[in-house]
């Protein structure tokens, strides 16, 4: 039986986004090389080329072991002449918040297993562009699109299917907030995991009282 990780549907709720005049790509997570913004910002390199108006906000900060790859990230990123569009903006306060900064929610990890990220990100109502990594894509079924990992060009190409459609966007947005606050929540976790412990401890007592 499978239990989903599961967020608190209070701690992550929809906001209106505030006009900057530009399409907002968020991503959030650790800087680390298992989340390969290597790939990320080399799509966002080919959206920017066709899309000016779009602007990606990076939050998040690297270990001291990680130091190393942020940089390196940082050199990628003047390499590829896109300082203007791509915003490292550090740790942050609130994780809601800064996914309701965002058009739509950007996951370009190598591995994952069922990230909380993705699934407060869904909770905002955000559609994702995410690779097909563990359970990545049925996390997001019906309300984002998995993409290849390490495939900058099929990343790029969800990224700008979606800002090119505004209809579709605003529908998986909504799809993503139903999906997540009817399968993904704290609540639902808590319960199926209950139900499990009680079903195995009933099991185990009467298997001990046929033993007698």
């Amino acid at each position: 039986r499978t239990v989903y990780n599961g967020v608190d549907p209070s701690q992550f709720n929809p906001a209106s986004k505030a006009d900057s005049g530009s399409l907002v790509v968020v991503w959030l997570g650790r800087i680390t090389p298992i989340k390969d913004l290597v790939t990320l910002l080399q799509a966002a390199a080919i959206v920017r080329a066709t899309r000016p108006d779009v602007e990606f906000r990076l939050y998040g900060s690297a270990s001291a072991d990680d130091e190393e790859y942020y940089q390196q990230c940082l050199s990628i990123r003047s390499s590829l002449g896109i300082e203007d569009a791509v915003v490292f903006g550090g740790p942050v306060v609130s994780a809601e918040a800064a996914f309701n900064e965002g058009d739509l929610v950007v996951l370009s990890s190598i591995s994952e297993g069922f990230p909380f990220s993705l699934l407060e990100a869904l909770l905002c109502a955000k559609p994702v562009v995410a690779t097909a990594v563990g359970g990545v894509p049925e996390a997001i079924e019906g309300c984002g699109i998995a993409v290849e990992p390490r495939n900058p060009q099929a990343m790029a190409d969800g990224i700008l299917a979606l800002l090119n459609d505004p209809e579709r966007r605003i529908a998986l947005g909504k799809a993503a907030r139903a999906r997540a606050s009817e399968q993904f929540t704290l609540q639902k976790c808590n319960v199926a995991y209950r139900e499990m412990y009680h079903q195995l401890a009933k099991v185990s007592l009467d298997r001990s009282v046929d033993m007698r």
